[in-house]
């Protein structure tokens, strides 16, 4: 018995999981431009609430690293490459760099809110087309974000009413 590692051999049409893979690569370029864009807003942080950030952002960068491998590897379970290269990943990717700069507490909030929407935005939209392709990774992906949303949401309220 040959083993090869296909959409067919895991019971998946090769149009579904094309499918499946080209939204869980978009998804995936975004995790990786988030991943940057975490440490570039955790290693310049200044004024109040420096602490604060820089430890949540760190946090926050652990936890995408996770879900950066959680997505790949069930990108190469169907049988297809995952997103491997920064290039390619900006080329795709719908979450946008920043610019190295000093950020402000209320900015990097702010920047976090954002971003987290635009990730539960589109995950809501992959949950509805690959439920159940890759279900359990998207549906932990939202309750992730949407954690992260509310949070930065709230500390944005509290900190600059």
């Amino acid at each position: 018995m040959k083993c090869n590692i296909n959409p067919q051999s895991i019971g998946l049409t090769q149009a579904k999981a094309q499918q499946a893979v080209e939204n869980l690569n978009q998804y995936l370029a975004n995790l990786q431009v988030l991943y940057i864009k975490l440490h570039n807003i955790q290693w310049n942080i200044g004024g109040e609430s420096f602490f604060d950030i820089r430890d949540k952002t760190k946090i926050l960068t652990k936890e995408v690293a996770v879900y950066i491998n959680l997505v790949a590897e069930k990108i190469k379970a169907f049988g297809f490459f995952p997103v491997g290269s920064l290039q390619e990943a900006l080329s795709i990717s719908t979450i946008h760099e920043l610019p190295n700069r000093t950020f402000d507490r209320k900015t990097a909030a702010m920047i976090l809110v954002y971003d987290c929407r635009q990730m539960l935005l589109e995950l809501r939209e992959i949950e509805e087309m690959l439920s159940s392709y890759a279900g359990e990774v998207i549906r932990n992906s939202i309750t992730f974000f949407e954690k992260y949303h509310w949070m930065f949401c709230s500390y944005a309220e509290s900190s600059f009413s």
